[in-house]
């Protein structure tokens, strides 16, 4: 067996290990730091695209309740459920009176 000398690396020597080692640490942490600012990076621009569909639907909302305000304010009737029931009152109304103006004759009749 010969004892011949390797040629030397240049990262193989302990000063240069220890450069080494530190630049694989720093690249981890710079990677780490960049998956993180990464990170925030999206969550930023999710929780701003979310804050801008709030914003949006509000606005919405808005419009709509103004809308109806304004057609109340109008008198106008908004909805069908609530036109039938004011019709249906009115019937009844109507009903009602027509029987106590036949009661009031009934008892015109019988007092005279």
């Amino acid at each position: 067996m010969s004892t011949a000398i390797k040629p030397h690396r240049i990262w193989s020597s302990p000063a240069n290990v220890s450069v080494e080692c530190q630049g694989k640490e720093l690249g981890r942490e710079m990677d780490a730091t960049t998956r993180r600012e990464m990170e925030k990076a999206k969550d930023c621009k999710r929780r701003r695209v979310y804050r801008e569909q709030r914003r949006t639907e509000r606005q919405q909302e808005i419009q709509t309740l103004t809308d109806e305000l304004q057609k109340a304010r109008r008198g106008e009737e908004t909805n069908w459920p609530m036109q039938a029931w004011k019709l249906v009152a009115l019937r009844e109304l109507v009903a009602r009176q027509s029987a106590e103006a036949h009661q009031k004759r009934l008892w015109e009749e019988i007092v005279i």
